[in-house]
């Protein structure tokens, strides 16, 4: 069987009828009807309860020679059969299909919770459940790759990449947040540097209770923590930690620009990679 393009591949069986016991010269075969009556014939006795539908019966005469003096008079009915791809469809190419959107989609999901990595992955489980279903199916002593072969391939292959991309963009987006809070640290350390506060601790919640315990006016309270958000406004906006914020701005923008390339990408190639398979599958 030719199933290089399965589950839209056409099959022709042959069969031949002949006697070994009569050569050509004790008993002759003659063609009774030609291979459209056949073919109607066929049609109207032929069963189709299974995966098949009888398109076409082609018969032919021709002659069987050994050597030089044995020949035989011979028939050959040449039978043209067509699967029913909807089964396959429904159950096999529409779920694939159906993943490779899903992935294309999950680019417009939240990375920082890494949702979009574990979404990803179970799409690729999916797909590799798919694929040992197709290896069931397919016998393994065809030499030419399936066409259905080629596109599950392509596909598991696309969201691995995707997979590979996201583990990328997430990577930076986190080296983004530590830098940021690098750079907050770092405003504390100055501001602490500045008061002359070197051994306290910044002015947090604690810090804030102290203060409530020192004094009982809530005005006062609210004036020194206005004083000291000031202050960190000012630290946070000045010269000395620009270049961790250049740093974080930095890392963010690869991430988007990476996220944003790959996906045009992506979207380009399994566009014409799907072409080039339904091609191959309808050409």
């Amino acid at each position: 069987m030719d199933l290089y393009k399965f589950p839209f591949d056409t099959q022709r069986c042959t069969l031949t009828v002949l006697s070994f016991l009569y050569k050509i010269n004790q008993m002759r075969l003659f063609i009774s009807s030609d291979s459209s009556d056949v073919t109607t014939g066929s049609l109207t006795v032929f069963q189709k309860q299974g995966e098949w539908d009888l398109i076409s019966v082609h018969v032919s005469k021709d002659n069987l020679t050994l050597g030089h003096r044995d020949v035989w008079d011979q028939l050959v009915y040449t039978i043209t059969i067509t699967r029913r791809p909807q089964l396959y469809v429904i159950n096999f190419l529409i779920p694939i299909l159906v993943f490779l959107v899903l992935d294309l989609v999950s680019f417009f999901m939240n990375e920082s919770r890494g949702e979009k990595l574990s979404f990803k992955v179970t799409i690729l489980l999916a797909i590799s459940v798919l694929l040992l279903i197709l290896h069931d199916i397919l016998p393994s002593t065809h030499q030419k790759t399936p066409v259905i072969g080629m596109f599950c391939t392509g596909v598991f292959l696309f969201v691995g990449c995707s997979i590979v991309e996201t583990i990328t963009v997430s990577f930076l987006i986190r080296m983004a947040s530590k830098c940021d809070g690098d750079a907050k640290a770092l405003s504390w350390r100055t501001l602490r540097r500045r008061d002359g506060r070197e051994g306290s601790k910044p002015a947090d919640s604690t810090g804030v209770e102290h203060h409530l315990e020192r004094k009982e006016d809530d005005s006062s309270v609210l004036h020194l923590i206005l004083a000291e958000l000031q202050v960190l406004r000012t630290h946070m906006s000045s010269d000395h930690p620009k270049h961790h914020g250049k740093s974080c701005l930095y890392l963010k923008t690869a991430a988007k620009w990476i996220n944003a390339v790959y996906f045009i990408l992506y979207l380009c190639a399994a566009t014409v990679f799907l072409a080039l398979i339904g091609k191959e599958w309808f050409n």
